[in-house]
């Protein structure tokens, strides 16, 4: 069985080349919520919270994972130009992985309350939150 050809996403606005995505966790995240690019939701303290561009078929969007526990997650169909933000506090860090399982990015808690630039999620297979700083 052939893989599948991954798709890169140039920019955050390039929604149509998503239109079957359905980008999910495993583990869930503790939750998952969907919003339009433009909006600027509220990631509460204590939570990671990670866009991930999404298509619906109608509308582009974006659906958003707001994680709490540490662990490790598998990652599936996050393609593009995401935004996230770590809320958790006292150090604990959110990591991304590659499919080898190599480190990407690491970024600490302490944020402010706002997305930072955007990352690029094709790369990614894993996402880490840990009591450990980076």
């Amino acid at each position: 069985m052939a893989a599948a050809t991954p798709v890169v996403v140039q920019a955050e606005s390039d929604y149509s080349i998503l239109k079957d995505y359905n980008p999910r966790t495993s583990p869930t995240a503790a939750q998952i919520r969907e919003y339009q690019p433009d909006t600027q939701p509220v990631c509460s303290p204590g939570y990671v919270c990670q866009k991930v561009p999404m298509w619906d078929g109608t509308d582009p969007e974006m659906r958003e994972f707001w994680f709490y526990d540490y662990g490790l997650y598998s990652v599936y169909q996050w393609t593009g130009i995401g935004r996230y933000l770590n809320r958790q506090t006292g150090g604990a860090s959110y990591r991304t992985y590659n499919s080898a399982g190599n480190q990407i990015d690491c970024t600490g808690s302490g944020s402010d309350g706002y997305y930072g630039g955007g990352n690029n999620l094709d790369p990614v297979y894993y996402v880490r939150l840990s009591a450990t700083r980076c």
